[in-house]
């Protein structure tokens, strides 16, 4: 196991573990030939804990290793942004691998942008971030969203709305009629039609007795 120092944050313990198994070296032109070592960093994001293992190998099997990292407090934002910043300082080819709603797992990879400076750097070739959002799927949204902000800004990202729906759940919840209807009036008509359209019989129940209304629907009679 790796030796914790005490009052030693996260992201250092993290990147402890991962100088042991991908150390700093002056040449790692040898990464260039394929089949190169891979470093998996899986951050479990509980209530009120957080988990990290680690897996490493190559893109034929990797497997866990017997170092972990855990705290008693739920990883941040600014902490994740912290490891990727770090990260890119080395691994400066970063890329959105990909987002599973149903697993509820994120996970960014990091490989080097090959040129003479970067001949010296961290002995390994990819390096991944998981974040599990299983044990606390209420993150999901927002870090994802946030992420997605900062380093990707890809407008196909699901979460993207996701957050956005969230937030504006949460705001449209704080509102009482008087602010409804000052949203709504920032609306134009033809928007405005195209939201009423679909509740046509919530919306008869309160005009039914407009006078266009009667007159329409009772001038055969």
């Amino acid at each position: 196991m790796t030796n914790i120092e005490e009052n030693e944050d996260l992201i250092s313990q993290v990147k402890r573990v991962l100088f042991k198994y991908c150390p700093y070296t002056n040449d790692r032109v040898s990464l260039m030939d394929g089949n190169t070592p891979e470093f998996d960093m899986h951050f479990n994001l509980g209530k009120d804990s957080t988990d990290v293992l680690f897996v490493y190998g190559n893109s034929r099997a990797k497997s866990g290793v017997e170092d972990s990292v855990s705290v008693p407090y739920v990883a941040t934002l600014d902490e994740i942004e912290e490891l990727i910043d770090f990260i890119k300082e080395d691994h400066e080819s970063m890329r959105f691998d990909k987002h599973d709603a149903h697993k509820k797992v994120t996970e960014l990879k990091f490989n080097i942008n090959w040129r003479e400076e970067m001949i010296k750097g961290l002995d390994c070739g990819t390096i991944s971030i998981v974040l599990h959002f299983r044990g606390n799927p209420e993150l999901e949204n927002k870090y994802t969203y946030f992420l997605n902000q900062k380093y990707f800004n890809s407008s196909d990202l699901a979460c993207k709305w996701g957050y956005t729906n969230e937030v504006m759940k949460t705001y449209i919840d704080s509102l009482d009629k008087e602010g409804l209807i000052k949203l709504l009036s920032k609306m134009s008509e033809e928007e405005l039609r195209s939201m009423i359209s679909p509740n046509m019989n919530k919306v008869m129940e309160y005009a039914k007795e407009e006078p266009k209304v009667k007159e329409l629907l009772y001038k055969n009679n």
